[in-house]
């Protein structure tokens, strides 16, 4: 069985183009393009959330749709189409 966070994992989508900046740690693992979004229901949480908590996390960050005409840095401007 599955856990949540393998679940989430596994239902992501990395663009094709990824896998050309394969030693671009900007790119990679968490750091890595998503071209979808996940919902899980049920997610056990530890601790609190405050009650007035009622909304969406997004991610935070780049997250770049198309592939860059010239390299890809995390500091860098995103020479993207």
């Amino acid at each position: 069985m599955q856990t949540q966070t393998e679940e989430y994992s596994a239902a992501q989508r990395t663009p094709d183009w990824v896998s050309g900046y394969g030693d671009n740690k900007a790119l990679a693992g968490n750091f890595a393009p998503v071209e979808n979004e996940v919902l899980l229901r049920g997610v056990e949480v530890t601790g609190v959330l405050p009650a007035h908590l009622d909304g969406v996390y997004l991610r935070n960050g780049p997250n770049p749709a198309f592939e860059p005409r010239q390299g890809y840095h995390w500091f860098g401007a995103c020479e993207c189409e």
